[in-house]
């Protein structure tokens, strides 16, 4: 938390944090601190939960563009972020030539899988500027828990790459470089994993040494 001096008003880091469903109540320490003396009061901040409105694709919410709706919850779904965050200059990572490494799991390709692939990456993977190591460090629209989409996921933005344009060019972003390739969190195998032509929506499985583009989502 932090508390704006001249309206006492109160900002937080990570706005996921604040979800009824999952944080009911949340306890924080507070410190204020003048010129002679510091004082530190634990406070306990109690939430209402709220009538969640249902998610339209190409809503621009939850710190991005909707690009997937739950069919079995429409309040519930996945957003993208309104610019890429890479441009043609990430690899998949932990590419070696004379001994490729399988990741241990990241071979998730179903809808709701990339946040666990994106983990498995991180967790295997520890190069600095890898596309999972770019969404997994992303704060943006006070959220920090993005994550590379998996092939589906991917190919969900591609079947509604209309409206999340139109949505991302309303809100300061870009459209989708239907030019180039963008990366998935679905590894194909030791050396290869799979990306996508933004151009068809084909996909492919290629060496994870190449440099794609990359765009981050997230679960609301």
């Amino acid at each position: 938390l932090m508390v704006d001096e001249s309206t006492g008003n109160l900002y937080v880091k990570d706005a996921s944090k604040f979800n009824f469903e999952a944080n009911p109540t949340i306890t924080a320490e507070v410190e204020a601190t003048n010129e002679k003396n510091t004082d530190i009061s634990n406070v306990t901040i109690t939430l209402t939960d709220v009538l969640e409105i249902p998610a339209v694709i190409g809503d621009f919410r939850d710190g991005g563009v909707v690009f997937w709706v739950d069919p079995t919850d429409n309040t519930k779904g996945m957003v993208c972020t309104v610019n890429d965050q890479a441009a043609a200059s990430a690899n998949w990572g932990c590419y070696d030539l004379f001994s490729p490494t399988t990741i241990n799991g990241a071979d998730g390709t179903a809808i709701g899988t990339g946040a666990q692939n994106t983990i498995d990456i991180v967790a295997s993977c520890p190069d600095a500027g890898t596309a999972a190591d770019i969404c997994t460090n992303l704060s943006l629209g006070g959220y920090t828990d993005w994550f590379l989409p998996s092939k589906d996921e991917m190919t969900a933005m591609y079947n509604n790459k209309a409206a999340i344009n139109a949505t991302a060019v309303a809100n300061s972003g870009s459209v989708f470089d239907e030019g180039v390739l963008y990366w998935t969190s679905s590894e194909f195998d030791a050396n290869k994993a799979y990306d996508m032509y933004f151009f068809d929506g084909a996909t492919d499985a290629t060496l994870k040494l190449n440099v794609f583009n990359v765009r981050a989502v997230r679960a609301f």
